[in-house]
């Protein structure tokens, strides 16, 4: 299985944050405000169409399906864990849908904003449990969004890229949430760029 880390840039914020830059987000949205068939009922989404596109179905199935381990489950134990990623799903899928409210002014009853905001994402596996977080900055016109799991995603090669701790910090540098830790172990502390040069998914335009 793979490790946990705790809050990063992991692969499907990467495929997600693609996804809001290059996406049909309105009818995202909406399937997402249709819980019974999208997110209850499974049925696929365009961001799920996504990740199967680009083979990383696994991502799909880890998160919101019955995890790394479904193989070697026996019946009852396959059914709970099968649960599990129904409340991941059901918890991610609202959660976006809120912050594609706030963003870009969706399902208010008047028109989406002309300029959608920045919608900034990080995420957190192995946790305790699952919760979506929205942090607004209307005067730089972004949103930020934490999401916690209780699963661990496979982790993709871009997930971090090591800084040289010997070069002082530089604002500028191509990523876009940098940390310090001892993942290596106790005293090993090392510095690290969340992603690789994916830069921030600004918004796109509405859908005409």
């Amino acid at each position: 299985m793979a490790p946990p880390y705790r809050i990063g840039k992991g692969p499907v914020v990467v495929a997600l944050q693609k996804f809001l830059a290059t996406g049909d987000v309105q009818t995202w949205y909406e399937q997402l405000a249709d819980e019974d068939t999208y997110l209850k009922g499974m049925k696929n989404t365009l961001f799920d169409a996504v990740l199967t596109g680009q083979n990383k179905k696994h991502m799909a199935q880890d998160v919101f399906g019955a995890g790394h381990d479904a193989a070697a489950l026996t019946p009852d134990q396959l059914a709970a864990a099968q649960q599990k990623g129904l409340s991941r799903r059901l918890v991610y899928g609202r959660g976006m849908r809120r912050a594609l409210e706030i963003a870009y002014g969706y399902g208010n009853g008047g028109q989406p904003r002309p300029n959608p905001w920045t919608i900034d994402l990080f995420w957190g596996c192995g946790q305790p449990f699952n919760s979506v977080a929205l942090a607004a900055d209307p005067a730089n016109q972004r949103l930020t969004v934490i999401v916690y799991s209780s699963a661990t995603a496979t982790p993709g090669d871009d997930a971090t890229v090591p800084r040289d701790p010997s070069t002082p910090m530089d604002p500028a540098e191509g990523g876009d949430l940098f940390f310090v830790d001892d993942r290596k172990g106790p005293e090993t502390v090392s510095e690290w760029r969340a992603t690789k040069v994916i830069g921030f998914a600004d918004s796109p335009k509405p859908r005409a």
